[in-house]
């Protein structure tokens, strides 16, 4: 054969095959552009001046990697269903006189042809969209917009060996299939799957068992610490019942219909079904594809929709004044060895301002019951048990809250908790047994009670001397468990100088640890400036938003792609199905009537799952948003009926023109 001929062929089949193609052509360039996009972002010179560059890079070097891996399985699992649609076109080429080896040539040419399209137009699509993206990216963490414009050299090249690797490994699992079948398995390649698959009861319990596994884990956590450590499981869980509830238990279903005979013997349900059963091998696992990838964009970009709207609470809450300060392990009474040191950075700086502060024990503590235990038995601490014991002077109390009680006596104690325990009429804290009277509400501020629980308690001197005994006796040793939070608030033009300020408090505050002799660990001396960290928390959460959208489009796109081959392909399979099923009596109305209800049956089924499985997620998902201190719950659930609703929309969009596809191959 002449060589001109396997190019001539190539071109020819890839426009004869263009409804297959285009798609999936599209899709490398999509792909393509968005890796490079964001490694172009996160390489960009432009990050290394800019306040926050740090974080921004990594979370855009996450990206780079999560897109690069869903590329590489997306656009090898995609060309699947090209290779399925052809084994029929190839087994002709081969009996028609074409050897192997010259289908392995016309279909290397044919990968040439792909890869060089899809990056040549990736790449430019990349180039220009990637400033564009950037200034959105500047944008949503609120950094100074900067113009001009880059290309990456450096991403051009990542870019063009990652997927000529995935170009590469798709060619060889091509040329694989093709050496290894003979030209009548060819033929009949499209027609793989027809033979009815078996009810496998046992694999569709198991998925059932993981499914509601699951979803107990995810319905009954309760705190955000146990929220962490139980997420990876509970999703593994989801993920292997959804997988198997596809594969298995959507065919045990489907028989178990077979068996019920009025809704099985109407036209609709009975070609519905049973071509359902007879191809959801094959179905099953593009289903569960759609499914996951539809809930993790409904999670991912729920999540960081809902922290960027939460910014300003979540700022408010975490630094309600414009300079922060916590100085641990001092001894009782030293306090106003602090205050005075602020006071003294004030006057030195010619700055005005307000001090509050407040003084208290702090300890980890276990809640079991009515009773507080300070040290942590690793054997026996459940994740829900962790709390955090904050203990106040009544003379404290007093000052803070301006409320005059009667003095508590020897074994009176009073009580505030951020969440309900075991703990009544009385508590027990250091085999000391207490009366408690427990207190509504309680003004004080840096309180981890959204991440663990936390137990306000507030005695008297010799409740007091009590507890940092118990302690002591408990630690082996002498340790002061007082700490001292303090908050600035400058007023008049001191305010323009908080950084400034705030970083003159804490050389002080750290002189004065080794002075008096506080502590030799600097870390025990923290100070946070309001505008510094509110800087750095938009850099984050903006961060995160950008990224929760670019792999929330990615996700997307590989939905629509599954969504559309599934269509295609069975459009094709059908077609001459439902020409015989005209032949054999049956009108166009209940042919496509037929049609409709399969389409309806197996299409929305991902989405409704998905949507099931947002619903027990999110008291999961609530408690980890808890951790980065969003606690608005109406605030998150707002975030994930909205986004689910404009998914749901897109989604239907997705079907009205895929279905329009799927009838004009069938008609």
């Amino acid at each position: 054969m002449r060589r001109g001929i396997y190019f001539q062929l190539a071109v020819t089949n890839l426009v004869k095959n263009r409804k297959i193609y285009i798609p999936y052509l599209l899709t490398c360039i999509c792909s393509i552009a968005m890796y490079y996009m964001i490694y172009f972002m996160r390489l960009n010179p432009e990050l290394e001046n800019m306040r926050g560059g740090v974080t921004i890079r990594t979370i855009l070097g996450v990206g780079s990697i999560v897109i690069g891996l869903f590329s590489v399985i997306f656009l090898v699992y995609s060309n699947g269903f090209l290779m399925r649609q052809r084994k029929k076109e190839l087994g002709l080429y081969n009996i028609l006189g074409m050897e192997k080896r010259h289908i392995r040539r016309m279909l290397l040419l044919e990968m040439l042809l792909t890869a060089a399209m899809s990056l040549g137009a990736g790449i430019l699509l990349g180039i220009l969209g990637g400033k564009l993206l950037f200034l959105l990216l500047l944008r949503l963490i609120q950094a100074p917009v900067q113009f001009g414009f880059y290309i990456s050299g450096e991403a051009i090249l990542h870019t063009f060996f990652l997927f000529g690797i995935i170009f590469g490994v798709t060619l060889l699992n091509d040329l694989r299939q093709i050496h290894l079948v003979n030209p009548i398995e060819l033929l009949q390649g499209s027609k793989a799957g027809e033979k009815e698959p078996k009810g496998k009861w046992l694999m569709a319990v198991i998925g059932l068992v993981c499914l509601v596994a699951g979803y107990y884990i995810a319905w009954t956590t309760k705190t955000p610490l146990k929220a962490v450590n139980v997420f990876f499981a509970a999703v593994l869980l989801v993920m292997a019942g959804t997988y198997l509830l596809f594969t298995s238990g959507s065919i045990v279903f489907l028989k178990l219909l077979r068996r019920k005979k009025k809704f099985y013997y109407q036209t609709r349900h009975f070609t519905s079904v049973s071509g359902l059963i007879y191809r959801m091998k094959q179905n099953a696992v593009g289903l569960a594809n759609i499914c996951i990838l539809s809930t993790g964009v409904l999670l991912m970009i729920s999540t960081t929709i809902c922290l960027y709207f939460g910014t300003e609470n979540f700022l408010k809450s975490q630094y309600p004044s414009q300079i922060n300060v916590v100085f641990q392990e001092i001894e009782k009474g030293q306090e106003s060895q602090i205050t005075d040191t602020v006071e003294q950075v004030l006057e030195s700086q010619n700055m005005e301002g307000k001090i509050q502060y407040q003084v208290n024990m702090v300890n980890d503590c276990i809640l079991d019951g009515d009773e507080i235990q300070f040290e942590r038995q690793e054997q026996a601490v459940q994740m829900d048990n962790i709390g955090i014991l904050y203990f106040f002077t009544q003379e404290e109390y007093s000052r803070i809250t301006g409320e005059e009680r009667k003095p508590l006596e020897n074994g009176e104690v009073l009580i505030y908790e951020t969440r309900k325990s075991g703990i009544k009429d009385r508590c027990i804290l250091g085999g000391k047994t207490y009366s408690v009277q427990k207190l509504e509400s309680f003004p004080f501020r840096g309180i981890l009670g959204d991440i663990v629980p936390s137990v306000i308690l507030v005695g008297n001197d010799t409740t007091c001397a009590e507890i940092e005994e118990a302690k002591k006796m408990e630690e082996g040793k002498d340790i002061n468990n007082w700490e001292c939070n303090l908050w600035v608030d400058l007023t008049g033009d001191s305010a323009q100088k908080e950084r400034l300020v705030s970083r003159e408090i804490e050389k002080a505050l750290r002189a004065l640890a080794v002075q008096s002799g506080f502590s030799g660990d600097e870390g025990l001396v923290q100070v946070a400036s309001r505008q510094e960290n509110v800087q750095r928390t938009w850099e984050l959460n903006g961060g995160l938003l950008f990224l929760g959208l670019f792999l929330g489009s990615l996700f997307l796109l590989g939905t629509v792609l599954i969504i559309y081959y599934k269509q295609v392909s069975e459009g094709y399979e059908d077609r001459e199905r439902y020409e015989i099923m005209q032949k054999v009596g049956m009108n166009k109305k209940e042919v496509q009537q037929s049609i409709r209800s399969q389409i309806l049956m197996v299409f929305f089924l991902p989405l409704f799952a998905a949507v099931c499985h947002i619903v027990v997620a999110f008291q999961l998902i609530r408690r980890l948003m808890e951790v980065f201190y969003m606690s608005d719950v109406w605030l998150f659930a707002g975030c994930t009926a909205g986004t689910t609703l404009v998914f749901a929309v897109l989604y239907v969009l997705i079907y009205v023109i895929t279905a329009r596809v799927y009838y004009k191959i069938v008609e």
